[in-house]
């Protein structure tokens, strides 16, 4: 079943679907900032194993019997630059710029 949590009278609640389902007593509160940071550090994780993902998969053109010539390497190793700083972009996580894969 899937929830969606919103902050209620300073509360977090549980929405899931019409019902509203208050957070149980025992249960820790996030303030908004907490929340927010966390969504945060969440999304640039979820970042970060993608701009991996995409790394490991462009190792091949850079291997010494890769089929690709000079030019065509060195478009390989600025994108792969270009996904090692994803990070250092502005915006991020929220907005990201993800660089174009060179054809192969």
């Amino acid at each position: 079943m899937k929830y969606s949590i919103r902050l209620l009278d300073n509360k977090l609640a549980f929405f899931n679907d019409d019902e509203l389902t208050e957070l149980p007593p025992n249960a820790t509160a996030l303030s908004d900032e907490d929340w927010n940071n966390r969504h945060l550090i969440a999304m640039a994780d979820e970042a970060r194993t993608l701009r991996n993902q995409l790394l490991n998969a462009s190792d091949f053109a850079l291997l010494a019997d890769s089929p690709f010539d000079a030019l065509k390497k060195s478009e390989w190793i600025a994108y792969r630059a270009d996904l090692r700083d994803l990070t250092n972009q502005p915006d991020f996580p929220m907005v990201i710029d993800w660089p174009q894969k060179p054809e192969a």
